[in-house]
């Protein structure tokens, strides 16, 4: 299926607007950042967790989004620097952090973004932020840190 939608991205031409050219640049920022903290987490703790899958789909999504770009003819901005966290907890929060940012800016970006195969992708990031990372790396965390309120549940569940 991924590899569908980058060939129907690929054949597509057109040009986005400054908020939506935007928009695919802060999304592949936070891709690239979670991406590159999921590898160093996978490398120093081991495939016991959650990480190397996780590196795995955010590599994929950078994919999609770098298509995207190349599509709409946007230049991609440099890879950022990440800073990795030295315990396993802090890891684990960074990494939550960095999927509610995604979260917020594709959610923020559907709001206004026109083009089906800009949304789609945006959507997929989306919902694999909220369906499988977040819960993913929440479950890790175990009891230690507080669960989620029924409004951040339904904040993050609702579309």
């Amino acid at each position: 299926m991924i590899e569908l939608l980058a060939l129907v991205l690929l054949q597509q031409g057109g040009s986005a607007d400054t908020m939506t050219q935007s928009a695919l640049k802060n999304t592949l920022q936070h891709t690239r950042a979670s991406a590159v903290l999921y590898e160093a987490a996978a490398k120093k703790y081991g495939k016991s967790f959650p990480f190397v899958t996780l590196a795995h789909t955010e590599r994929r999504h950078e994919k999609l989004l770098l298509g995207l770009l190349k599509t709409y003819n946007i230049t991609a901005p440099a890879p950022p620097k990440v800073a990795v966290p030295i315990t396993l907890s802090a890891v684990l929060a960074q990494g939550q952090q960095a999927e509610q940012e995604t979260l917020a800016e594709t959610k923020r970006a559907l709001g206004f973004v026109k083009q089906a195969d800009i949304e789609d992708v945006l959507t997929v990031i989306e919902l694999t932020a909220r369906d499988s990372h977040l819960p993913a790396l929440r479950k890790k965390l175990g009891p230690t840190l507080p669960h989620p309120t029924a409004k951040e549940i339904k904040r993050l569940r609702g579309r």
